[in-house]
Formats: structure tokens, sequence, C-alpha cells
């Protein structure tokens, strides 16, 4: 007998290297454990990772649950295997050059779990991919319902060639980069008893920060006028954080998906679009390509995807527009008696100190204003340019 599940869905954006998944599922009453598949090939260079997982309630939706032990293989049409290795619990991965995803060639996914359960997808073709011919950034003002007068920032687009024929499906998955500076210097720390000053005290001031830009960005030609790829609207980001200070960099990752693809991806869509009214239309689950073989009633969440790949990266500077995100400042009176505090608060340390010129005395702020480790790293990227 089957056991209805009030649904689990899954949201988010493929990244076929990384990884990143978010998820989303409404209160339930009847809850069963499900495999979850994250994942796919290209015809990029590996390694390839299949994610597996265990899908979890409502309350423990940022909780990763892995699924060990799985044998994981990959099968093409004319009967050459390449297996996914376990490299972390639940991350299977297969060597650098194992394999190498062929336009026109079809692939399909088969996973057996350590309790018995056998897993297959639908045998996919792999497309070829479609060239990005640029990526750029418009200056926009766009109005927000908790600002009163709106936010400033870049709305990125996207063109691609024009494809050869009709019926083509895009799938975009979005990374930023930017490098980003603390309010404060660190101008002495305290410790074993007394204060020690920072020969270089502007060594963490500077980091990069990169994140997944967790949005499902999609095209269906055949819901436009023309087959053209042109100014297709990509992430807005304004001038409400640190992101557009400095120097901001976005990578693009686009995939040629088929059409039961992006049937699947626009449904996450829909569903994580109504997530803020959850009951305004009766909920249902995504249709994917997995199927358990041996017992076809049990579900598996997520989709093998199978997809031709091309990626583009730039780079913007400021906008030249006022900023808006927060700005530390100091508050109170010098600290005087920094063995009191730190009995009080032994989570501070290292206790960093900052001594403006135009203050007399140390102060303390919080390290997120001082030292950029906290939100990003020191180390700059290796794509990295100036």
């Amino acid at each position: 007998m089957r056991t209805k599940i009030i649904f689990f869905f899954m949201f988010g954006i493929i990244c076929l290297y990384t990884s990143c998944i978010q998820s989303f599922t409404p209160e339930v009453e009847k809850y069963e454990e499900l495999l979850v598949v994250d994942g796919g090939i290209t015809d990029a260079p590996g390694p390839y990772t299949i994610k597996l997982s265990k899908s979890t309630r409502t309350q423990e939706l940022s909780k990763f649950i892995p699924y060990p032990g799985c044998k994981v293989v990959v099968e093409d049409d004319i009967g050459n295997e390449v297996i996914f290795y376990e490299h972390a619990r639940g991350i299977y991965q297969t060597d650098s050059s194992a394999m190498k995803g062929i336009p026109g060639r079809k692939y399909k996914l088969h996973i057996s779990t350590p309790d018995g359960e056998d897993y297959e997808s639908v045998e996919e073709t792999l497309l070829k991919p479609i060239a990005i011919q640029s990526v750029y950034a418009e200056l926009q003002h766009k109005s927000h319902p908790d600002l009163l007068y709106g936010r400033d920032g870049y709305q990125f687009y996207l063109d691609a060639e024009t494809p050869p024929t009709a019926n083509n499906f895009l799938l975009w998955s979005l990374q930023c980069t930017y490098k980003f500076r603390t309010d404060f210097q660190i101008d002495a720390y305290y410790a074993n008893g007394r204060r020690n000053q920072v020969d270089n005290p502007d060594t963490l001031r500077t980091c990069y920060r990169t994140l997944d830009i967790v949005d499902i960005f999609i095209l269906n030609t055949n819901m436009q006028n023309t087959q053209d790829i042109k100014h297709v609207a990509l992430n807005y980001e304004d001038n409400y954080t640190k992101a557009l200070s400095i120097r901001y960099s976005l990578k693009v990752q686009q995939y040629a998906i088929n059409e039961a693809a992006f049937n699947y991806w626009n449904t996450i869509k829909k569903l994580r679009d109504m997530q803020g009214d959850l009951y305004t239309q009766q909920p249902y689950q995504a249709k994917n390509n997995l199927t358990n073989l041996k017992h076809p009633e049990k579900q598996a969440l997520g989709f093998f995807t199978v997809a031709g790949y091309t990626e583009k990266r730039i780079f913007v500077n400021p906008p030249g527009i006022a900023d808006h995100y927060d700005i530390c400042t100091i508050t109170g009176e010098p600290i005087k008696h920094l063995d009191d505090k730190l009995k009080l608060r032994p989570d501070l340390w290292p206790f960093f100190l900052v001594d403006p010129a135009q203050y007399k005395g140390d102060f303390w702020v919080d390290q997120d204003c001082m030292d950029c480790r906290r939100t990003g790293t020191l180390k700059k990227p290796d794509f990295w340019i100036d």
C-alpha cells in the first residue's frame, strides 16, 4: 500500500560539481524517509558528483542526512559504465578522467542502497550546449515592500546564441564572489592578562566571499515569440550589503536540458514562489525521472540531470551609488577592566581591540566588524581579476 506523504518539496539549483540543494516542506502528519538524489553529468570535464541523502521532516530542513554505502553507476547507451565512489558520506564522485559526457549519447543512473532497494533513472540524452554570448549588468531601481524609497543595484542579464532548432530549455546556476573590507582594523588584542599591539592592523580587514545564489532560473524558448535568448534576467544585487562595495564577480553556469527536466524545475520554482502562501492551492509533488525497480510505489526525490554545459564569468565595479548597508559604530566608554569583561564573556576570545585616532583608549566592537575571516577568506581566488 502506498504511503501518502504530505509532501516533501525540494528546490534549488543543481550544482553538478558543488551540489547545492535547498529543501522545503510543509508540515506533515505522516512521514516516510525517502531517497533524495542530486546531481548529474554534462559534457564538461569531470569529476561528476551524485549526492544521496534521506528526506527530512519540516523542522529539520537544514540538516543533511547522508545516505552512505550505496552503489552508484551511470551507464551510457552503448554499454559503457562508470562507478561513482563514495568520497564522503553520501557524496559519490567519479575519478576526474573516468568519463566525459558526449552530446547525443544517452545516460542512465543506477542506485542500489544498503537496505536492498534499487533505483533507476529514465535514460536521458545529453544535449548539445548553447554558447553564452555575454553576461552584463544594468543599474536599476526597484521597489521593495519594506523599504520606503526602494533599492538600487545591478540587474544581471544574459545573452546566448540563437539555437538552430526550436524547443530549447535552459537552466542556470549562479555563484557570486565579492571583495569587501571590514569597518575597523584590529589595532590590538588582549591575551594572558596583557594588551598586545598588532604590527599590521590591516591584515585581517580585506577578504573575499563566495555565495551560491539560491534561486531557480529557467527558460523555455517556446514560451516567447522568438527562439532568441536575449536579455534574460538573472539575479539582482542591491546596495544593502557589501557585495557591490569594492568588486563583484558573477559566475553563470548554463545547462541545456530536456523538456522533462524543465517541467521538474518549473514545478519546483512554482512551489518555491508560493511558499509564502502555501495553501492558496493544493500542494503536489514534482514529477521526476527516478523509479524504484522493486517497489514502484516507493518514491525517490530529486532529478538526475544530463545536460550540455557552458559557463561565463564577469566582473563589475561599484555602481557609484550611495551604500545602505549597516556600518559598525563605536559606542560607550573606553574599556578599562578587560579581565572583568572577559570573565563575563569567554566567547569573545580572541579579544580584538580598536583604538581609533579620534578617540582616546581601547574600544571593543563585534569581531565581524574587524576580522573579515568571520564571513570570508583572506585568500584571493585563482580566477580573481582586480
